[in-house]
């Protein structure tokens, strides 16, 4: 009996200390910043979305399809928007996408065509055009 307390001590135990530790690092992770907060001159693309919203997450997989493109050339953002990010980024909808050429916090073009990773991917290469 002694021997099984053991055994699930030292292996079962630990494993589950393991987990905590992995949810405790999750949990403290650094929200990513409000793009005004950040600033360098990266052309970037930004992705101002909710969780609950339908539209978004219909167009997350396209989105990873954009970020793994664009790594290298152009800063890819994603940036999950509460009610009082909306109204000092002035985001209207959700999904709102923008492209910043000369980096964030400068002056931006909003994306109004298909949600699609080809025409996201022309979009940014073409400096937001």
């Amino acid at each position: 009996m002694l021997a099984l307390a053991l055994v699930y001590v030292l292996f079962f135990k630990k494993d589950k200390k393991e987990e905590l530790d992995k949810m405790d690092n999750k949990r403290q992770q650094p929200r990513p910043q409000p793009p005004s907060q950040q600033g360098d001159a990266a052309p970037t693309l930004v992705l101002f979305h909710a969780e609950w919203c339908p539209h978004c997450k219909d167009m997350m997989g396209d989105w990873d399809i954009v970020e793994k493109q664009l790594a290298g050339k152009v800063r890819v953002l994603k940036f999950e928007s509460k009610e009082q990010d909306m109204a000092k980024h002035g985001v209207k909808g959700f999904p709102t996408i923008r492209f910043y050429a000369q980096g964030l916090g400068t002056n931006f073009t909003e994306y109004n065509g298909p949600r699609t990773a080809d025409n996201l991917i022309k979009f940014a290469l073409q400096g937001g055009q």
